[in-house]
């Protein structure tokens, strides 16, 4: 097409891939005039002139009230290239600067760059959203974040495929991919279970009123209730550390607390929640002589005979949602999706 808008160019490559990709196929109607525009969030009359372009490459037919219907496969050419978004922009917000969310975002965008490598359409930015307003005018997001959901409304603005990555509160109206925290926990207590443990301590991390932390470690004590209800286990024992010690240093009176409580409950094993708790894990591991099964953002080094992971692959997280998203742009009327991926036990 030449001397067009950019929102012609983009309905006409994007008609141009659904047809060359079999969603439409010779002999389809395609949505109505009005539709298209409301899909597309375009005018009819822009809807209107690429038709007619179409109509005069022999790829598309009006047959009058009976609608517009696919005649014809657009050769390959210059537009494939336009069908994919160039600039990316991964948008992050967080209410807990330094915590170990930041190292999360990092571990995403890893992956996310990893993908953009090797696909020459793709170039790639990891913006702060706390910090910076200016990430409007991308091509296409992945977003993420604990207070994420509060600063949507410039982004729903752009009208630019977008993908929720890594938060368990999807967005209503946009793909989403996450981790299965409560499977996870279901796997944990299984392996637990099958070696012969059925008294399970799960020590958490509880951050109030915080979205983004705190769901995946509530999904997780609820994986290890369900799976000890439905086999008849006793109900696992629940410790959660505060935070804001945590964060401070000062959990030495926490993990006393939790010591107390193995003896006298008769523990006889140990669910940690995340890898933060690292030095917890490693404290009470050797203290105990307890099985420990801790989730885990990164592999850490053997502690010995009985300490497992589960291992929540931030990076691995960052390229399917890249692959989320190049199939989303690909695909721009499909419906919405939410994908879940597992935790790796090693």
């Amino acid at each position: 097409m030449k001397s067009v808008t950019t929102k012609q160019a983009k309905l006409y490559n994007t008609l141009v891939f659904q047809i060359r990709s079999g969603d439409l196929r010779i002999g389809d109607r395609i949505p109505s005039e009005r539709m298209l525009g409301q899909l597309n969030n375009v005018s009819r009359v822009t809807v209107r002139l690429v038709i007619d372009v179409l109509c005069s490459e022999g790829i598309l037919e009006r047959r009058g009230r009976y609608g517009i219907f696919v005649t014809g496969i657009p050769a390959s050419g210059k537009q494939e290239s336009a069908r994919r978004a160039s600039r990316l922009a991964f948008v992050y917000f967080s209410s807990l600067p330094g915590s170990p969310l930041d190292q999360v975002f990092a571990t995403m965008y890893a992956g996310i760059e990893s993908f953009c490598a090797g696909e020459k359409n793709y170039y790639s930015t990891s913006l702060n959203g706390m910090k910076t307003s200016n990430f409007t005018g991308y091509d296409a997001y992945l977003l993420s974040g604990n207070v994420l959901s509060q600063n949507l409304s410039s982004l729903k603005k752009e009208k630019s495929p977008a993908i929720v990555i890594g938060s368990p509160l999807p967005v209503p109206g946009l793909d989403s991919i996450s981790f299965d925290f409560y499977e996870g926990a279901y796997l944990a207590a299984t392996e637990l279970h099958r070696a012969g443990y059925a008294r399970m301590l799960f020590i958490g991390l509880q951050f109030p009123n915080e979205k983004f932390i705190q769901p995946n470690i509530l999904w997780q004590s609820r994986g290890l209730e369900d799976y000890c209800s439905h086999f008849g286990l006793p109900a696992p024992a629940t410790y959660m550390i505060d935070a804001a010690k945590f964060v401070s240093g000062n959990y030495e009176s926490e993990l006393e607390n939790v010591r107390r409580r193995l003896r006298p409950e008769k523990i006889d094993s140990i669910v940690i929640c995340s890898a933060v708790l690292e030095d917890i894990a490693k404290k009470l591991f050797l203290f105990s002589n307890l099985p420990v099964i801790l989730f885990s953002e990164h592999i850490l080094s053997n502690f010995g005979w009985g300490f497992r992971q589960l291992l929540a692959d931030y990076r691995q997280l960052g390229i399917e949602g890249m692959r989320m998203l190049d199939w989303r742009i690909k695909n721009p009327y499909a419906d919405v999706i939410k994908r879940s991926l597992p935790l790796k036990m090693i």
